[in-house]
């Protein structure tokens, strides 16, 4: 957590990182009470979750600009009132998303909207917002750059965005150098990195990203072989059922490759329907208990905020056919078997009616 003027030298110099996003932390709407966002003639006062942002902001993370752009480098250096809205708030104040040049107020504080994006989750914390403004904008900010201790440290966050993981020491020795500069230049205290720089990796249960690869694969390889094997003595049992009728067929010419391929497409046919409705009913649970399966550590501070994630990122086309896929995998692995057993088992053992 870094103070405005720490964070602004940190991101003009540093030369490793490709850009430098320096943003509110998500706890800064609640230490200093509500926003609301007004216009002239208009009714609606919505209450806005407010992110305050340098123009790195919008390089590191993507945004789809429905209307106008974000505000520039120029606008943050010289503090100027551009104010980028969501779409939600943009139709909610005017009714409708071409509110570019519009004079809105911020807590009573004049802006001018330079842009309006599309509404982004809460699930993508640091990103999340309902309006964003220049961190220079914000007098609860910059006050503090007079003062050496709030000056250095503050509510606000840096984001690196790397050309390659390989930059990250190259990077943690560049920043920690410059801290030593910036020290020198105290004349009280000294600024201390005492969590230092994290890379960020996909991980879980606090592994690195190895182990989580590891522990996943395995818990998916479980996950998928425990099925497969209850689901194997479903087909094994049906087969013995059937042994008659497979029997009958054989008897008669039918050649077992053919028996053998109807069987076994009949199982991926009642499949079909069990993955569409189990699609259905896993995004009805995903919706109904999106406040408790899709929050993460410290959104719950966040308050009024209804957790929801967009139809493009519930339903992701390359990880639904993986998803199928491993379905599938999975049905060849419990049906395959017994039905190879029971096609090429002897006519007569088929035609007897005996479990023996």
């Amino acid at each position: 957590m870094c103070g405005p003027r720490l964070a602004t030298e940190l991101s003009q110099n540093l030369k490793t990182p490709e850009a430098v996003a320096i943003y509110t932390s998500p706890y800064f709407n609640l230490g200093t009470g509500n926003f609301y966002l007004r216009a002239q003639a208009h009714e609606n006062v919505p209450k806005v979750n407010l992110k305050a942002c340098n123009s790195g902001f919008w390089e590191v993370f993507r945004f789809r600009f429905l209307e106008g752009k974000p505000f520039s480098e120029a606008d943050v250096y010289n503090a100027r009132r551009q104010i980028v809205v969501s779409e939600t708030i943009a139709r909610t104040i005017f009714s409708r998303n071409d509110v570019v040049g519009e004079n809105v107020f911020l807590s009573g504080v004049p802006y001018v909207i330079c842009g309006v994006v599309a509404d982004v989750s809460p699930i993508s914390l640091d990103a999340f917002g309902d309006v964003w403004v220049p961190y220079t904008s914000l007098s609860l900010i910059m006050d503090n750059d007079q003062r050496e201790d709030l000056a250095a440290t503050g509510e606000l966050n840096l984001l690196f965005l790397l050309n390659s993981t390989d930059d990250f020491a190259t990077l943690q020795s560049e920043v920690e150098r410059y801290v030593q500069s910036y020290n020198r230049t105290l004349r009280d205290g000294h600024v201390e990195l005492r969590n230092g720089i994290h890379l960020s990796q996909f991980k879980l249960l606090d592994m690195d990203e190895e182990n989580t690869y590891i522990y996943l694969w395995t818990v998916l390889f479980l996950f998928f072989l425990i099925p497969a094997l209850n689901i194997s003595g479903l087909n094994s049992s049906e087969m013995q059922q059937r042994k008659e009728e497979i029997g009958v067929r054989l008897a008669f010419g039918a050649p077992r490759t053919t028996v053998f391929w109807q069987i076994f497409i009949e199982n991926l046919v009642l499949m079909l329907p069990s993955g569409v409705i189990g699609l259905l009913l896993s995004y009805l649970w995903v919706y109904l208990l999106r406040n408790i399966l899709l929050v993460g550590d410290s959104i719950i501070f966040v308050v009024g905020i209804d957790v929801w994630l967009s139809p493009a990122a519930l339903l992701d086309w390359k990880i639904f056919l993986i998803a199928f896929l491993a379905c599938l995998l999975l049905n060849l692995l419990s049906a395959i078997i017994p039905v190879w057993h029971a096609v090429h088992k002897n006519i007569i053992w088929s035609l007897n009616k005996s479990e023996k």
